[in-house]
């Protein structure tokens, strides 16, 4: 069966976590019924840390996480992780990006998913 990429934008606004305020984000999400979960799906964000302190932080996927990074130096990048696409589910689906521990602000913004699709 041939397949083809596809992508569903989670976010495209910027949101700031710390601790002592919020400390996580939950982007909810939906893939379509022809989702193909035998390839790697690819999710992708912007981000930035501030005057980070071990500023530890993660992102799950449906429960599963996918990525965790610690920052002790101002950092801003693009991320891109490879993850199993069978974390994926054809509806309904869920992204939570939560700040762990640590001091400073992490912001994130431009999230995408992308994945393949049967056609």
């Amino acid at each position: 069966m041939a397949t083809v990429g596809d992508y569903a934008v989670l976010a495209d606004t910027k949101v700031t976590l710390q601790i002592g305020g919020d400390i996580d984000r939950t982007y909810p999400f939906s893939l379509p019924s022809n989702l193909n979960r035998d390839f790697s799906a690819v999710m992708t964000l912007q981000m930035e840390a501030e005057k980070p302190g071990g500023l530890k932080w993660q992102m799950d996927v449906n429960g599963t996480v996918i990525l965790t990074f610690t920052h002790s130096t101002d950092r801003f990048c693009a991320i891109q992780e490879v993850f199993g696409a069978g974390i994926l589910q054809p509806g309904n689906n869920n992204a939570t990006v939560k700040v762990l521990s640590g001091s400073g602000r992490l912001e994130v913004s431009d999230i995408v998913v992308h994945f393949q699709v049967n056609v």
